[in-house]
């Protein structure tokens, strides 16, 4: 029997130490997108443990196997948004758990960050998780969060990428603005695309 396993990186510490939660995430590759897999080797543990972000390692569970077939991190960290960069129906949705600025027409509100997101691509094993498969666990890790400690809405912030973008789109999320980076690699792209979703 197949299934999902998600495991908060902060109990891997705990159960296996830094050398064995550093060997297991020295199995994770993403060539696509090589922060995705800068973040998981070199600042999840440090990011984890100061709590900045807390990530959360997806397996698929094979009989007695574990195989590492993605990841996600989130945060906790209020937006701050311009009224004029979201619909009607958006703003009626940030008035009821937000407050307004009338002096910077920003609405600031809490939510959580989806701070980054990605398959393993190691041995494949990118084809054992789809996507949507991913988002799904993800947007339901956040909603737990949220019962917890209130929120209604998440965000992401991705390259400026119609591939990208349509995914997102696709799971609800809608676009509110743009941001600049200070990322100095030339074949990187620097601004980054901010998105919203109400999450009921």
């Amino acid at each position: 029997m197949e299934e999902y396993i998600q495991i908060n990186l902060g109990h891997l510490l705990e159960e296996k130490g830094e050398n064995g939660t550093n060997s297991i995430l020295s199995t994770f590759s993403c060539p696509v997108n090589k922060d995705i897999e800068d973040f998981l080797k070199n600042k999840a543990i440090s990011f984890s443990n100061m709590g900045f972000a807390k990530t959360h390692l997806v397996f698929l569970k094979k009989d007695a196997e574990l195989d590492l077939v993605g990841y996600f991190a989130i945060a906790n960290k209020p937006l701050e948004i311009k009224g004029s960069a979201l619909s009607q129906t958006m703003r009626k949705k940030i008035k009821n758990h937000g407050d307004f600025d009338p002096i910077t027409k920003r609405y600031v509100v809490p939510a959580i960050l989806i701070a980054q997101f990605g398959k393993n691509f190691n041995d494949g094993n990118q084809k054992q998780i789809r996507g949507d498969e991913l988002m799904h666990l993800t947007l339901e890790k956040v909603k737990s969060v949220q019962s917890d400690v209130g929120s209604r809405f998440a965000y992401v912030e991705c390259e400026n990428k119609s591939k990208l973008i349509n995914f997102y789109e696709r799971h609800g999320f809608v676009k509110f603005g743009e941001r600049e980076t200070d990322r100095k690699s030339e074949s990187s792209n620097r601004t980054l695309v901010q998105l919203l979703k109400y999450i009921r």
